[in-house]
């Protein structure tokens, strides 16, 4: 995520890379299907969690990032 702090009308842009999963979907401040390899541009109001989980052969495993909003 950059930046991680901003103020509040500024976006944070979330970027990810997965190799080998079947499935990636966004919960917390954002949510849906996502791609294996994209970016994606944020605005929230106040300091939000965003979690990218992702399922393949191996089970499923997650990653969070915050925001902080100034």
């Amino acid at each position: 995520v950059f930046p991680q702090s901003i103020v509040a009308g500024q976006y944070a842009t979330l970027s990810w890379s997965v190799m080998g999963a079947k499935e990636c979907t966004a919960s917390g401040g954002w949510s849906g299907t996502k791609k294996f390899i994209d970016h994606e541009r944020v605005t929230p109001t106040s300091t939000t969690s965003y979690t990218l989980t992702c399922t393949g052969n191996g089970g499923s495993e997650s990653a969070q990032v915050t925001v902080t909003v100034r």
